[in-house]
């Protein structure tokens, strides 16, 4: 299924938010997660944020001090998710 394919009308942000948050925990850095559109993955939880911040690499991660090679924080992913929303509306 690709991202044009999906019902935002079925989905919030929050909900996916919370989903992409259980990728993290279940990769812990040490796992890849395969997302469509990209090449394998390594997410974990920021230590200093778990809360709100998602930290990603695109090789495994060095330990728990490896900060990766960004981050997506909470607020980020759900105006990101809202642009996509909208867009699926207008289409």
């Amino acid at each position: 299924m690709s991202v044009s394919e999906i019902d935002f009308s079925c989905v919030n942000s929050s909900r996916a938010w919370k989903d992409f948050k259980e990728l993290a925990k279940e990769s812990m850095g040490v796992h890849y997660q395969e997302i469509y559109g990209f090449p394998p993955v390594y997410l974990k939880l920021d230590s200093r944020d778990p809360k709100n911040v998602i930290l990603f690499k695109y090789e495994s991660f060095d330990g728990p001090n490896d900060p990766g090679e960004g981050s997506i924080t909470k607020k980020a992913f759900s105006e990101a998710f809202r642009r996509l929303k909208n867009s699926s509306k207008s289409t």
